[in-house]
């Protein structure tokens, strides 16, 4: 699939990550809690496959024939990869035992997310069907596993108070990323994947002490599949989730932004010292570049660059009458300016002083 050229935004940051993103990367404590996360998550799969919801489904599943290259949790049932993530995520759900992740702006009493039984769910339908390494398998349900977490962490507390089931939608983008990165599909792909999964990511907390809860996890497992699989046979789908206005974010949680600034300098035109602000929102790139007056920000700073460059340069640009008489022939004026040491040194001169 060609690769066309995709303007900065945090759908095409997240795509670029999981692309890039080696097993090598990632630190070793990291992954020694992955192999754990999906050891507990087979376990609790196992044990949910017995549950009369995941029967119900896996019927469901059973009902289409039978054929396919992926296996059901608990039977010698294989199907298509997406209806064994669909069975099998719901299945890892069911006893609600399996793992949660809870992020730095969302608590339990405020939503939180469990990854795994959605996003391994995902890659162990798609590793099997395609014959898939396990190294490759491993990293590609890691860099889901980030993904969901960080597209959580941006969502914030308000996605799950306005009645969303995180474990449905972000999990489902997280699955899709996970599924995309496992077939191979470059920064493009996984970009196009995460738009179709958006597309299809919906689960509410209404259906919460239902069976349904349970199948939201496998509901993401599936949609991550097929948006990754609808990817691979070269047709251009979505390719951005959303677009984003940063205002909204500086509005919303402003608190929880971080901002740095660089390269302070004078500015003629704008007769003030200017500064390139940046704004990070938990890693995520809000605000790469944007040109501030950097007076308030740092008034040292700026004091000392206006009068290297804006007095001592000459590099002022004004109609003001203070300047015209500071520099004319009555009153104070302007002796001399040079550099003595690398530093600048400024002389003035009172009439008759």
């Amino acid at each position: 699939m060609s690769e066309p050229n995709q303007p900065s935004s945090p759908t095409a940051d997240i795509a670029e990550f999981a692309a890039g993103c080696a097993l090598a990367d990632i630190p070793g404590s990291v992954v020694t809690l992955a192999k754990k996360s999906i050891l507990d998550a087979l376990g609790v799969g196992l044990a949910g496959a017995a549950d009369e919801g995941a029967a119900i489904l896996r019927n469901y599943v059973e009902s289409f024939g039978g054929a396919g290259a992926a296996s059901l949790l608990g039977t010698a049932v294989a199907a298509p990869p997406a209806l064994a993530a669909l069975s099998n995520g719901m299945a890892m759900h069911m006893d609600d035992y399996d793992d949660t992740l809870r992020s730095s702006v969302i608590d339990l009493d405020k939503g939180s997310i469990h990854p795994t039984a959605g996003i391994l769910s995902a890659v162990l339908a798609l590793g099997q069907a395609k014959g898939c390494s396990g190294e490759a398998l491993l990293t590609a349900y890691l860099v889901g596993v980030e993904a969901a977490g960080k597209i959580a962490d941006a969502l914030g507390p308000r996605h799950f108070r306005a009645g969303f089931h995180g474990t449905a939608t972000c999990v489902g983008l997280g699955a899709a990323v996970a599924g995309a990165r496992l077939l191979g599909l470059p920064a493009g792909g996984l970009a196009t994947a995460l738009g179709i999964a958006a597309s299809g990511s919906a689960g509410l907390r209404e259906n919460f002490g239902t069976m349904v809860k349970p199948y939201h996890a496998g509901q993401a497992a599936e949609t991550g599949v097929m948006a990754a699989e609808l990817v691979e046979t070269s047709r251009l789908y979505a390719r951005t989730v959303a677009t984003v206005k940063p205002e909204w974010i500086e509005k919303a949680a402003g608190h929880l932004v971080k901002k740095g600034y660089s390269e302070p300098h004078w500015e003629r035109d704008r007769g003030q010292v200017a500064a390139y602000l940046r704004i990070n929102l938990f890693g995520l790139t809000l605000i790469p570049r944007r040109k501030v007056n950097y007076g308030p920000i740092d008034p040292e700073v700026s004091r000392e660059i206006f009068i290297r460059s804006a007095l001592v340069d000459g590099d002022f640009k004004t109609r003001a009458p203070f300047w015209k008489r500071e520099l004319g022939d009555n009153g104070a004026h302007w002796v001399d300016a040079r550099n003595t040491d690398n530093k600048r040194a400024v002389r003035w001169q009172q009439d008759g002083g």
